[in-house]
């Protein structure tokens, strides 16, 4: 009788453990990583380098804010991409073309202008230079556009990650009493 009581225990315990929900590491209606925090340190590092460069470009030259140019370029140029690495989503997109473009652009307009405008030019500036003034407005242009993209995509590329990495660990019965069940998607 001791025998029969021990199996009634045991079935009685599974019942009850496969009665139960399934214990779920990551949900598919929970977000492990953070939607709107990609979207905060996209903007957030991103607006505070155009303060930087805002505050470096209106201090007049020599000036002790002339130091935040530098970081403040880093901090503009990196800073809509921490997003997307912060949801490990590293890959090239529309909008980081966008953005080097833009650079590349501005960094041509800059050239010209520089070649337009040189030493035996006095008072010559970007009005005197068109094709210089087209690249560097253009350039900004754009990546302003892929800035702004990265920025808004961020939150999209964390909700792929959470959807990416879902695991689940259940009980199930196996032959001779009760197991467990791991089960994900990995991609």
């Amino acid at each position: 009788m001791p025998r029969a009581r021990g199996r009634h225990v045991h079935r009685l315990v599974l019942v009850v453990l496969l009665l139960s929900s399934s214990a779920r590491a990551l949900a598919d209606d929970s977000d492990p990583e953070s939607p709107a925090l990609a979207i905060g340190l996209s903007a957030g590092v991103t607006a505070g380098g155009v303060a930087m460069l805002a505050a470096a470009t209106a201090s007049g030259p020599r000036s002790a804010l002339e130091d935040f140019a530098f970081p403040g370029v880093i901090a503009v140029v990196v800073g809509p991409h921490l997003g997307h690495f912060y949801a490990q989503d590293v890959r090239m997109t529309p909008a980081i073309d966008l953005e080097v473009f833009g650079l590349v652009s501005m960094a041509g307009g800059a050239g010209v202008g520089l070649l337009e405008c040189d030493d035996a030019k006095p008072g010559c500036g970007l009005r005197d230079a068109p094709a210089a003034y087209a690249l560097l407005i253009g350039g900004a242009a754009a990546m302003a556009t892929g800035i702004v993209w990265n920025i808004a995509s961020s939150g999209q590329a964390v909700r792929r990650y959470n959807r990416a990495h879902h695991l689940a660990f259940a009980p199930a019965p196996v032959r001779g009493g009760v197991g467990f069940v791991l089960s994900g998607r990995f991609q």
